[in-house]
């Protein structure tokens, strides 16, 4: 993986993953797709706002690691395609996920077929 971010600054994001209660290794299924977020912000976001946005994600929208890629380039489409900044987005996210969790969702939005 090539990347613009120096060895520490990707370890540094690393921890921060597996500190926000994932495993080693849904760490690393996460850290590529992070550190693309935050290269593809143009710099809107450091590579701390792209770990917590795609923890975000994975808590808020639910689902597994391996659709963190797909939901983060899903925002950052609409932030391309909108005036909403991914700083509004990762507001909207996080209090997405309080409401969730005074609800009793706790799982992230569920998806239709459990409906």
């Amino acid at each position: 993986m090539s990347t613009e971010f120096t060895k520490k600054q990707v370890a540094d994001a690393f921890k921060d993953l597996v500190q926000s209660g994932r495993s080693g290794a849904e760490a690393i299924g996460m850290l590529n797709s992070t550190l693309q977020l935050a290269t593809a912000s143009g710099g809107q976001l450091d590579l701390k706002d792209a770990v917590e946005i795609s923890t975000l994600t994975l808590n808020t929208l639910g689902g597994e690691v391996t659709d963190v890629n797909d939901n983060l380039n899903m925002l950052l489409r609409t932030s391309q395609r909108t005036q909403i900044g991914f700083k509004d987005l990762q507001q909207v996210m996080s209090s997405m996920r309080g409401a969730f969790t005074r609800f009793g969702e706790t799982e992230g939005v569920r998806k239709s077929s459990e409906l």
